[in-house]
């Protein structure tokens, strides 16, 4: 998540009341013991950099990150089993089936929402009408969220090349 995402979670979980254990107080450290989590530490650490340099409009940012050594991680922790890490000031920790569950329910308790699992779409047309396999129309009167395991480049041209399915 970015900064910006998690506050809107935040709000979010808050202005609806969903108990989901969301703690935007504490900071958090990936922690290293061995060479190869050290290497994809430092990574990940790249990579972000890395992005930053190409997206220079990001609102995100490395001032949230700060790579430790193996001192660094001894004088904050105590403890000499750690080689190196990243910390990062700002973070957020959620039960995420929790806020699944509560956004789920808020959205299920509002007027004309409906859910369809298990329903395969083919098409969508005008972004106001979703046809099922079988023939069934379903009519939005403001909009459709279409939740998917990402299979819907098959039939919505706008998303191709978006959309990418990943497994595992």
């Amino acid at each position: 998540f970015q900064h910006e995402n998690i506050r809107q979670v935040a709000t979010a979980v808050q202005e609806h009341q969903i108990d989901c254990d969301l703690n935007l107080t504490r900071g958090i450290c990936a922690l290293a013991r061995t060479s190869e989590e050290l290497f994809d530490i430092v990574t990940s650490y790249d990579v972000i950099q890395r992005y930053l340099k190409e997206n220079p409009d990001s609102k995100m940012s490395l001032d949230n990150l700060e790579l430790w050594d193996e001192k660094k991680c001894q004088a904050m922790l105590h403890s000499d089993k750690f080689i190196g890490g990243m910390f990062m000031r700002h973070s957020a920790t959620v039960w995420v089936a929790k806020l699944v569950y509560g956004l789920l329910k808020y959205c299920l308790d509002q007027p004309g929402v409906d859910l369809l699992t298990n329903s395969k779409v083919i098409r969508i047309d005008d972004s106001t009408r979703v046809i099922l396999e079988g023939g069934r129309t379903i009519s939005a009167r403001q909009a459709i969220l279409h939740a998917t395991n990402a299979y819907a480049v098959d039939y919505v041209d706008f998303v191709r090349g978006k959309i990418i399915p990943t497994r595992g």
